[in-house]
């Protein structure tokens, strides 16, 4: 429900244009309005990341040659290089290492995931 909730916020906010965006967005939000996606200020995104119906929250950092499609990551989470993540939450400070593959998963705030996992339909806490 979180995640649907989510995407249908963006959408209807990247529908409406700039002006909504900056009554709604803090400022320094990038909001993509052809894939329905925002990230938050103080967030980095690396090379060739592909963002689709995600929210990337503030401060958060993404590796290089991600793809994420359906994702929510909360304020501070760090996601290592080359992964995929799809229908999935991040919990606020969590870290994803590098190569790994999460598809309907959750991963509660301050948990690691360690690098190359590969997962669906699993939770990992701290």
């Amino acid at each position: 429900a979180y995640l649907y909730c989510c995407r249908e916020v963006v959408a209807e906010a990247a529908k409406a244009g700039a002006d909504v965006h900056k009554a709604v967005f803090p400022d320094g939000t990038q909001v993509n309005s052809k894939f329905q996606s925002i990230v938050l200020p103080e967030s980095s995104v690396g090379e060739k990341v592909t963002l689709k119906s995600s929210t990337v929250g503030k401060g958060a950092k993404l590796g290089g040659r991600c793809r994420l499609n359906n994702v929510v990551i909360m304020d501070g989470a760090a996601v290592g290089d080359n992964c995929i993540l799809q229908n999935s939450v991040l919990g606020a400070g969590c870290v994803i290492g590098e190569n790994c593959n999460l598809n309907d998963c959750q991963v509660a705030p301050g948990a690691e995931v360690p690098s190359l996992t590969k997962e669906k339909g699993e939770s990992f806490m701290r």
